[in-house]
């Protein structure tokens, strides 16, 4: 079902139903100006998910953070599995999108403290941590580009982000780059750093081990950035019937399920619905709520946070985050946020294996928006 709802960036939130519009026969002359038309790119968006024969999917679509259209279609468990509809409410993991809302977590604590992002990030990491060469030079804004140039970075696999690991990277010491290198370990890194520079709740004994490091890199999240603009967002899928990822539509039994992804979380992790996620990214842009525009440079300069973002898209910088779970024998969770120049913005979850990125469907779903309707 298509909705239409309004985020007020006061942290109100109302849903009422979209009227449906008359359609208008497109002109068979190519126009003087071209137009967006918020509804073709809907109908675009939706007819390409289709096409892909996912289980299920989810969308929300968002104009200057103000709620356009929104719909669902599928299931999010099958019937084997307990028969549930697919909507925009479902709680998903988002997987690598979570870098995005690590970062504005550490941008926004960068600000409140008065440190720079170009500050070294040694004097925040725990103080028993060895810390091998390099590691002095690598500064926060090396951390959320990726190009702190980790000497022993470990593998992209679940458990390669743990405490233990992460002090290992450190240990191994780091080489700065001036060209990324994507790893989730960069990311999680911000789980032991954030609370040290946050510096509320420390224990008296002033060691940072691994419980106390995952317990306030979450506190931290909900109490500074999620829960002032009314986002429930979860690190833990332990509650009754959750999402499961599947290979296709024809897939009987799902994978996932109840994950606890609080010991590695950071460059992952993140559960939220696509309604709470747009709303994320509505008040990331369009309010000083989470950051302000002196610290949103960062993101639309650096693409911090922001790493599969379209530099030269047809109608300007399109900036993106995509991210993507396999939980084994291709049973995937998949989603993509976009924000596009004209201040359209699209949240999309799918959750089973599909053959086109969701950049591509997205991005291509709104460059043929354009023309005459």
């Amino acid at each position: 079902m298509k909705t239409k709802q309004l985020f007020l960036l006061s942290g109100i939130f109302t849903l009422f139903v979209l009227t449906t519009l008359p359609s208008c026969e497109k002109e068979p002359d190519i126009c003087a100006n071209s137009a967006f038309s918020l509804e073709q790119f809907e109908e675009n968006l939706t007819a390409s998910l289709e096409a892909e024969d996912p289980m299920g999917y989810a969308y929300v679509i968002t104009r200057n953070g103000q709620v356009e259209a929104s719909g669902s279609s599928g299931l999010a468990r099958s019937v084997a599995d307990g028969y549930k509809y697919m909507s925009i409410h479902e709680i998903m993991h988002v997987a690598s999108v979570s870098k995005t809302i690590t970062t504005a977590a550490v941008l926004k604590l960068l600000d409140e403290k008065g440190v720079s992002v170009h500050a070294s990030i040694a004097p925040y990491l725990p103080s028993h941590w060895v810390q091998g060469p390099g590691i002095s030079d690598v500064t926060f804004l090396d951390l959320l580009t990726h190009k702190a140039g980790f000497n022993d970075p470990g593998s992209q696999s679940f458990s390669a982000t743990t405490y233990d690991n992460l002090k290992s990277y450190v240990a191994a010491g780091a080489s700065p780059t001036t060209v990324g290198y994507y790893h989730n370990a960069y990311h999680a890194m911000f789980r032991v750093i954030i609370p040290i520079l946050w510096g509320e709740h420390a224990p008296s004994s002033g060691y940072y081990d691994e419980a106390t490091c995952n317990a306030l890199y979450e506190q931290y999240l909900q109490e500074e950035v999620f829960q002032p603009i009314g986002v429930t967002a979860m690190l833990n899928t332990n509650f009754h019937n959750p999402l499961l990822a599947y290979q296709d539509a024809n897939d009987s039994y799902g994978k996932g399920g109840n994950v606890d992804y609080s010991s590695v979380a950071g460059g992952f992790g993140w559960c939220l619905s696509a309604n709470d996620l747009a709303k994320f990214w509505a008040y990331l842009w369009y309010s000083d709520d989470i950051i302000d525009d002196g610290m949103r440079v960062y993101l639309t300069d650096n693409y911090a946070g922001l790493w599969n973002s379209v530099e030269n898209g047809t109608w300007g910088t399109y900036y993106c985050k995509l991210g993507g779970w396999n939980y084994g024998d291709d049973h995937w969770l998949k989603t993509a946020v976009l924000k596009f120049p004209d201040g359209t913005q699209a949240t999309v979850f799918v959750n089973s294996n599909i053959g086109t990125s969701l950049r591509t469907i997205v991005t291509n779903a709104y460059d043929d928006a354009h023309g005459c309707f």
